[in-house]
């Protein structure tokens, strides 16, 4: 059964959801289809603290295009703290944008710390246990550190504090990506040299080369 709520009495917990980070060009597309007319599913919430279960980029869309004052469509569940973030992970798992990898192991590790078995947890992924093991050996460190794709041959290692902190802010692609984007630009010429933000990480990139190359040669 639905119901209408204000946005702002909605509780979003960040312990409880499943996601790394809210999408915002997935906010972006859900603007656009209500600017067309279309209607949003509702916000799955849980009844006793208001907390989302499933919705936050709903949630922030609703806010952007109607305002914090706006009702909307809610269906209420009840759950404890682990029976909800199972189920945050089950709806956000089955629509919307996937879940990646790190969003995964990410999982596992606040599942556990819920009480919540892995074999629940893989199932709430729409995996096999031996599958999310095999994630989980792939991609991460030697202490446990969640790896992202840039950084996935510390698989198993041991990372210094630096890699670590490189690897909460790292993009996600594959490094090769990153070098040929960089050097695609020097070798057009489409730098921009008048911007002296860029000039001066072009200044900061030469200074690690030739360190990096001097420690190498």
């Amino acid at each position: 059964m639905t119901e209408a709520i204000l946005a702002t009495e909605l509780v979003r917990d960040f312990t409880v959801y499943p996601r790394d980070k809210i999408i915002s060009q997935n906010i972006t597309d859900m603007v656009g289809a209500l600017e067309s007319g279309k209607v949003l599913p509702p916000i799955l919430v849980e009844k006793n603290t208001l907390r989302i279960i499933d919705g936050f980029h709903r949630l922030e869309a609703h806010i952007r295009f109607h305002g914090e004052k706006e009702l909307i469509d809610v269906q209420f569940e009840e759950h404890d703290d682990a029976g909800l973030f199972l189920r945050a992970i089950e709806t956000n798992a089955s629509h919307g944008v996937n879940l990646s990898k790190f969003d995964k192991i990410k999982c596992v590790q606040k599942g556990e710390a819920f009480g919540i078995s892995k074999d629940f947890l893989a199932s709430a992924m729409n995996m096999t246990r031996e599958k999310l093991e095999g994630t989980i050996e792939r991609k991460t460190s030697g202490e446990g550190v969640v790896l992202k794709r840039t950084v996935g041959h510390f698989a198993g290692k041991q990372m210094t504090q630096q890699q670590k902190a490189f690897n909460q802010k790292a993009g996600g692609m594959d490094q090769k990506y990153y070098i040929d984007q960089v050097t695609s630009l020097l070798e057009s010429n489409s730098i921009n040299w008048d911007n002296e933000n860029v000039v001066e990480a072009i200044e900061s990139l030469r200074k690690a080369l030739d360190n990096v190359l001097a420690v190498n040669a």
